[in-house]
């Protein structure tokens, strides 16, 4: 069996996405390492040059974080309940 891969614009846009994830998410690990704290205590910043900034959260923020992540997780669960996952 012969597989063809069909292109188009998305699939590029697709790849260059994924590997910025990755890539960000290499930084913010080595940051954390540096700054002796976890990753979902920092967050960045990409301005218009592409370049991106690094930051660590200030208390109130990470708590917000954390809210909506329970927030979503039970969303998710509601809406699993109800088979519209």
């Amino acid at each position: 069996m012969v597989k063809n891969n069909v292109w188009t614009p998305t699939s590029e846009l697709e790849q260059l996405t994924e590997e910025f994830r990755k890539e960000t998410q290499r930084m913010l690990k080595k940051a954390a390492l540096e700054n002796d704290c976890d990753v979902e205590e920092l967050k960045f910043i990409v301005n218009d040059l592409g370049i991106v900034n690094i930051q660590g959260m200030w208390p109130d923020e990470v708590e917000e974080v954390r809210k909506e992540e329970k927030r979503l997780k039970l969303k998710r669960q509601i809406m699993k309940a109800k088979g519209m996952i």
